[in-house]
């Protein structure tokens, strides 16, 4: 019979006055994995709460090895036996490896380092870790320092490992390597818990899969037997919305009739195999891609980085190919950089500035005459806060800098604008910024292809979603 580690009965949670979940199931047993698939990252944050300590089921009960966990508990059991590791590192820099590991594990108030040097020495023989001992942290690559993490919760003896996001600062190879260690400490009793994005390790590494969606647990499945293209269906169906006015088919004009802005016909590259897709113009298209090489060179298509064997690009129905992120403007592609508020903005110079860079490469003299300034303070007036134009963009809120990417964009009105996971931040204030200013550009009748391998940023978004895998489209 399976030991069983983790449940959660009827789990409702409600933060802030919000209700985050209405009814979870879930169940984790001794030596497996649970892949678990968010609908969206403001309940994916709620449930690592709820595995970090953080916050407790306002209804509902969580076990761990079959004991209710109380409301209120001096020793908590949430806090000793479940680990959870992500993108981010939680080891201390100033430390070593063996003290990383072996920080408070006993009542002595010193570091033993001799005794934690031998023991981290016999944990990477046994577990074949090839990393130098000595080695310091901040030059431990993202592979070494999960690993160190691992044994860390190990080490403690945590009966439950939380993995999430791993799979965005890892490669192919080195997840290969990391889940062998996985398979590894799942062979010692140790369960675990993957909340990624919808990748192919999701299906591969864990042994069932669960869909949660509108705060309710969807559906438990068995990952070896899983129809994919079921799941694909569950996530991305939604109920009617008679909101959204779409403003580029006003004056009967279907998004079918309206004119394709991006064509790619029958491209191959070394990755890509016959890709071809049209955006029109006004469309939201999503891309939802399952391999960095893949992304890539479909990018490296549209900014100028690679080119192709065979195939053809068009905007406007004019073929193209781009030698540069600028010359790919030039010609009406633009891009949103993955984080674009610390790479896309000058955060010394003035929010005015940064909003006018792009459109003064578009209009001649724009910087010598002042009512052009004047001119996107009264178009933009709605949007941003006028007190926040003339300050450094540094000391504006994270949500306004949010605005400034995307409505220097509203105000060069590209043919096709191309954001890279644009949601892949945890603020969920910021990532609404995003799905507003997003549907506004679209609605201006510029075309946005959004190309991501973060699922919460397809959930809420309309538009038609695809999949790009090895190099092909489809699911």
């Amino acid at each position: 019979m399976k030991e069983e580690i983790f449940r959660i009965d009827n789990g409702q949670l409600v933060l802030k006055g919000q209700k985050i979940f209405n009814s979870i199931y879930l169940q984790v047993f001794a030596g497996e994995t649970l892949g678990i698939i968010f609908d969206n990252m403001e309940e994916k944050n709620a449930f690592l709460k709820l595995l970090n300590g953080d916050a407790r089921l306002s209804y509902g009960r969580m076990y761990i090895n079959e004991e209710v966990i109380e409301s209120s508990s001096n020793d908590d059991p949430v806090k000793k036996n479940i680990f959870t590791i992500t993108e981010s590192s939680k080891l201390i820099k100033q430390m070593k490896i063996y003290e990383n590991i072996f920080l408070f594990h006993s009542e002595d108030i010193f570091l033993r380092s001799g005794l934690y040097r031998k023991k981290t020495q016999t944990l990477f023989e046994h577990f074949n870790i090839d990393i130098p001992i000595n080695k310091p942290i901040p030059q431990l690559t993202n592979l070494e320092s999960i690993t160190i993490e691992l044994l860390k919760a190990y080490t403690l003896d945590c009966r439950l490992i939380v993995l999430s996001n791993i799979t965005s600062i890892l490669t192919t190879t080195e997840l290969i390597t990391f889940f062998e260690l996985v398979n590894k400490l799942k062979s010692k009793g140790i369960g675990f818990i993957v909340t990624e994005t919808f990748e192919d390790v999701v299906f591969e590494q864990t042994n069932q899969l669960c869909l949660i969606k509108n705060g309710k647990t969807m559906g438990l499945f068995n990952s070896a037997n899983l129809d994919r293209k079921m799941i694909y269906q569950l996530l991305n169906a939604k109920q009617p919305d008679d909101s959204y006015r779409d403003i580029a088919s006003e004056g009967g004009t279907s998004s079918q009739q309206r004119e394709v802005v991006l064509s790619l016909n029958n491209i191959y590259t070394d990755v890509l195999q016959d890709i071809s897709l049209d955006i029109r113009r006004g469309e939201i298209l999503k891309i939802f891609y399952m391999d960095d090489e893949s992304k890539n060179d479909l990018i490296g298509l549209l900014n100028g980085t690679i080119g192709t064997y065979r195939g053809r690009i068009t905007v406007n129905n004019n073929s193209y190919s781009a030698s540069s992120i600028a010359d790919a403007q030039e010609k009406g592609v633009c891009f949103v950089e993955e984080n674009p508020t610390e790479v896309m903005l000058f955060k010394r110079l003035s929010v005015l500035y940064n909003l006018c860079i792009p459109l003064s490469n578009k209009v001649n003299w724009f910087w010598v005459k002042s009512r052009y300034g004047k001119s996107v303070i009264r178009t933009l007036d709605q949007l941003i806060d006028p007190t926040y134009f003339k300050k450094p963009v540094y000391m504006v809120p994270p949500s306004i800098q949010q605005k400034v990417v995307y409505c220097k964009w509203l105000l060069y009105s590209p043919r096709v604008l191309v954001c890279i996971k644009p949601f892949s931040i945890t603020d969920v204030k910021v990532n609404q910024i995003t799905e507003q200013m997003i549907n506004l550009l679209a609605d201006r009748g510029i075309a946005i292809l959004i190309v991501t391998s973060n699922w919460p940023s397809l959930s809420d978004l309309r538009g038609d979603t695809i999949y790009l895998k090895d190099g092909r489209l489809g699911l």
